[in-house]
């Protein structure tokens, strides 16, 4: 079961996913961070907003595939379309959304990345992307402008600031 919630450190919003083994997301996941992308939205003293994971070594895991066998036809529809309406939202607020990859971002989790305004992560051999899910998120249906992609570095997460605060944690 995930968790999906939303804070704040100063200026700064942090909307953090904990579905543990790998974030996959069914309907409930897409619900609750529909329901944080609401709480981002509507505070007033958030500038910008880092969207994270606190599972070790993934980003997100894309669709639950064990949960897509197991529902109705109908109920995946159901699931679909929240999906893409709450990953529409996010991609097309003013406000700004950092996605930042701490590991694996697989199908509909490289989506979820891409929806933010900027992607970034560390270089890491256990940290990458797959090209295959590169691939079908390019041809998601999910209309995306290209997003900017970088790797922070120390300079450039000071620059990256509000309010004297970091907006991104590089881990290392």
């Amino acid at each position: 079961m995930a968790t999906i919630s939303y804070s704040r450190e100063g200026n700064v919003g942090v909307i953090e996913m904990n579905g543990p083994p790998a974030n996959s997301y069914g309907i409930s996941f897409m619900r609750e961070l529909d329901a944080a992308i609401d709480a981002a939205e509507g505070d007033e003293a958030c500038r910008v907003v880092v969207l994270r994971s606190a599972v070790p070594s993934f980003f997100c895991g894309g669709a639950d595939i064990k949960q897509f066998h197991g529902n109705t036809p109908a109920q995946n529809i159901e699931m679909i379309t929240v999906a893409h309406e709450t990953l529409g939202r996010l991609a097309g607020s003013r406000r700004i959304y950092i996605a930042e990859i701490n590991g694996h971002a697989l199908g509909g989790g490289l989506e979820i990345a891409l929806a933010a305004r900027f992607t970034m992560g560390q270089t890491l051999p256990w940290r990458r992307v797959s090209p295959s899910s590169a691939a079908i998120s390019r041809r998601s249906f999910i209309p995306m402008m290209p997003r900017r992609v970088f790797r922070p570095s120390p300079s450039a997460e000071s620059r990256i600031s509000r309010a004297g605060e970091k907006v991104v944690h590089s881990g290392g």
